[in-house]
């Protein structure tokens, strides 16, 4: 019938060490976390949302990011505010994240 192989959609999630933080030598002031997408097995670049959100008391002093670099195994989230990598990982920050894509 020529419609090919059906496709077929998963849904990802994960959250990352809270010690994973480093500072960003291309954005100068901002920390990223790289975020591995790889045990999901996506064929082609996934949907992503991701958060950021902190342990204890220090919830709130986490930065909001932006996800930046997204390919199919991994992307990379930055701060969107001015935070060293160290604050980041003094506040126990951790990226929430969902992707969702193919798997075949």
């Amino acid at each position: 019938d020529g419609t090919g192989p059906a496709q077929s959609a998963l849904t990802c999630a994960g959250v990352t060490d809270y010690n994973s933080w480093a500072d960003s030598g291309k954005f100068p002031g901002k920390a990223y976390v790289y975020v591995s997408m790889s045990g999901c097995e996506f064929v082609s670049t996934p949907t992503v949302t991701a958060t950021s959100g902190g342990d204890y008391d220090h919830s709130d002093w986490c930065p909001a990011i932006i996800n930046l670099n997204i390919y199919k195994s991994y992307f990379d989230a930055f701060t969107t505010e001015n935070m060293s990598a160290s604050k980041a990982n003094t506040f126990h920050c951790r990226v929430h994240w969902v992707a969702t894509g193919f798997v075949c």
